[in-house]
């Protein structure tokens, strides 16, 4: 008889398992029905964002067990989530002189939605806001204490003509103009009023974005690619789901997936220079992540410490300029 496929043959010992849980003693079940539950769930899963789902629950669910009261002990309080509800792993972090300015932007252009406006800690502006599924952080202003970090971001919409035209309209410079491209996307190019370059794109094949893609998404032009790739796999557990060279070893385009984010790649030339980024990252624990990158690497802007906006961070820069806000949220209500 031949062998039945692996993932089959999980299936059934899922099963096997959810049946026997019912049947254990209450002290044995117990210690199951974690497992089960988790693997009945994760078997659910849509296959196109496996992995990264797979990741971020496993994750999470580690996160919970390791806080969890022992047998005698008191429960705890329900245990917050290390991601800030509405964010994902990778989150941009547009810091420019103009920032005000950005902001409206981004509204008239893209349509986003402010939900937060303050002041940060190095005393320029700091504002949240939401284009599609995907969360911004923008910051800076002439009173800054920091460095001015525009950056790249590949963006996708269901009508690229209407929203690059919007975007013009709202001050934009045009890179170049709607074109489709011979590798399935219709794709334009704009620079706003601080700096950042916004690659506005369609999915030809699929309803306007390819499976795994989140409506925004960072894109680094780094002189040497591959190896900002070797560091974020190093130093972050970073995933490279696509990798395109040219016959000299030079990095043409890539997806590498961090968490549930992905960041595109390309190596750094005109009309798209390397741009050292700010960029804010959630991760379960801050302190091992920290480590991790400083041990690959990166040079410690500021070690882990506990903000009064909720979350725990660390600072690491690498050696290309980007700064990296590793962070994992301690404390609902801050902001």
């Amino acid at each position: 008889m031949a062998e039945l496929p692996q993932f089959e043959r999980l299936n059934q010992a899922i099963d096997a398992l959810l049946a026997r849980r019912d049947s254990l003693p209450p002290a044995e079940a117990g210690e199951l029905t974690a497992l089960v539950d988790l693997a009945a769930e994760l078997r659910a899963l849509p296959r196109p964002e496996f992995r990264a789902q797979l990741k971020s629950q496993l994750e999470e669910k580690t996160l919970m067990s390791t806080t969890g009261p022992k047998a005698g002990e008191t429960p705890a309080l329900p245990t917050v989530k290390p991601i800030r509800e509405g964010f994902r792993t990778i989150t941009p972090y547009l810091i420019v002189e103009r920032a005000t300015e950005l902001l409206e932007f981004v509204k008239q252009a893209f349509g986003a939605q402010e939900l937060f406006r303050g002041t940060g800690s190095a005393g320029g502006m700091h504002a949240e806001v939401r284009i599609g599924d995907s969360m911004l952080m923008l910051g800076g202003g002439p009173k800054l204490n920091w460095p001015y970090m525009p950056t790249s971001l590949w963006m996708f919409v269901e009508n690229v003509d209407a929203v690059y035209a919007a975007a013009l309209g709202a001050g934009a410079k045009a890179l170049h103009p709607p074109v489709d491209q011979p590798y399935g996307y219709r794709e334009a190019t704009v620079t706003d009023v601080g700096g950042n370059q916004w690659y506005i794109s369609k999915d030809l094949s699929a309803r306007y974005r390819p499976e795994g893609m989140n409506d925004v998404n960072l894109y680094l032009h780094p002189t040497g690619a591959v190896r900002l790739i070797d560091f974020v796999e190093r130093a972050f557990g970073a995933e490279t789901e696509e990798k395109h060279l040219d016959p000299s070893g030079t990095l043409v385009h890539a997806k590498v997936r961090i968490g549930n984010s992905v960041i595109g790649m390309g190596e750094g030339h005109e009309p798209y220079p390397n741009m050292p980024t700010a960029i804010y990252m959630y991760v379960p624990d801050v302190d091992a992540v920290y480590a991790r990158a400083v041990a690959a690497g990166g040079k410690s802007l500021y070690p882990p410490a506990d903000q009064p906006y909720g979350d725990r961070n660390g600072g690491v820069q690498d050696e290309w300029g980007n700064h990296w806000y590793i962070s994992t949220h301690i404390r609902e209500g801050a902001m």
